[in-house]
């Protein structure tokens, strides 16, 4: 059974915080809509932020937890063809009530395939980066391709 953790991107202080670290700084609560929410405690106001993002409860080939919003390196290391790597790039999403990783292609729009149809560890994932701290690694990835 996955571990149910969080982690949410705050804007301001252009960080990501984590439901898991113990920081006094934000607190984590359950809405009313039984929705997580994250609020960065300030001695004036608190300040509700948007963008919670879950565990995907595995991680990539280096240790590192995967969450929603991270931007993963995708490796086939088994191309019988060719004899060549395939190497594809995903960003995690919540869709279809799970965790998926989704790709963009020019004729269908937004693909996505569940963690569990990829063939470990014939596949690996590598985290490259995240949607809100390295924003501009998609336009690099569409000039490579």
């Amino acid at each position: 059974m996955r571990k149910i953790k969080f982690r949410a991107w705050d804007k301001k202080n252009k960080k990501m915080v984590y439901s898991d670290d113990g920081s006094q700084e934000y607190g984590w609560f359950t809405g009313n809509d039984g929705c997580m929410l994250c609020v960065r405690i300030e001695e004036e106001k608190d300040i509700k932020l948007s963008n919670i993002m879950e565990y995907a409860g595995f991680k990539d080939k280096n240790g590192k937890e995967i969450y929603e919003g991270d931007i993963l390196e995708v490796v086939n290391n088994l191309n019988e063809t060719t004899k060549k790597l395939n190497t594809h790039n995903v960003v995690v999403k919540y869709k279809d009530g799970s965790i998926v990783a989704t790709w963009e292609d020019e004729i269908d729009g937004e693909i996505y395939n569940h963690f569990d149809g990829y063939n470990t560890p014939i596949v690996t994932f590598e985290i490259i980066g995240n949607i809100y701290e390295t924003q501009g690694i998609f336009k690099r990835i569409k000039d490579k391709n």
